[in-house]
């Protein structure tokens, strides 16, 4: 799985030819499995501490966060300068696409959805550039079927398109990454996710 995602991501994320590689280090006690780990590093428990299955391989939860990780690194590695509630974003999202984990906020978006109750994705992308940590579960799910929407609609590599537009306005930055004006963009969202209402509320 490592190595099938990071090609997969490399791609999705535009790597560039001359990055550095990446130091997986295992933790085998709690205490030291670093959720914050250093620049070029991936710290993750163990599967011998987060389990495996019955054929003696890695459960998914050890997958999910090593897929989260290294979507992370290669997007810092990108864009050093991407804002953590959207770097956290990012990884998220690779580790639902790439390892079956599920939606962060997932329960507050069929709600808002069928409500009315949805954000303007101009404020969601304003909160995760200047916020350090986002708590909001709707911001937190709207931006991760944003990154969803992108990569599925509009180009296979709209995450690592969307890094390299940079800081921003959203009008800004889909403008950058995509060529298309954002208001565009949140209407093609929102019939993009009510048209998939389904696969965001099990």
């Amino acid at each position: 799985m490592a190595e099938g995602g990071y090609v997969t991501l490399c791609g999705e994320l535009r790597c560039t030819l001359d990055a550095e590689p990446l130091v997986l280090r295992l933790a085998y006690d709690f205490s030291n499995a670093g959720s914050d780990p250093a620049f070029g590093e991936i710290s993750i428990l163990s599967p011998w501490l987060t389990g495996r299955t019955a054929k003696g391989l890695p459960a998914p939860a050890f997958e999910q966060e090593l897929i989260r990780q290294l979507a992370v690194q290669l997007a810092l590695d990108k864009a050093p300068n991407t804002a953590a509630p959207v770097l956290e974003a990012i990884g998220d999202w690779a580790a639902a696409e790439l390892a079956g984990a599920p939606m962060p906020g997932g329960e507050a978006l069929p709600l808002a959805l069928q409500n009315g109750g949805l954000l303007p994705l101009d404020v969601v992308w304003r909160q995760a550039n200047s916020q350090p940590h986002v708590a909001n579960p709707l911001v937190k799910a709207q931006l991760h079927t944003m990154l969803t929407f992108a990569q599925a609609t509009l180009v296979d590599d709209a995450v690592g398109r969307l890094l390299e537009a940079g800081a921003g306005p959203l009008s800004v930055v889909v403008q950058r990454a995509f060529r298309i004006d954002d208001t565009t963009f949140s209407a093609d969202w929102l019939r993009w996710l009510s048209a998939d209402f389904g696969s965001f509320s099990q």
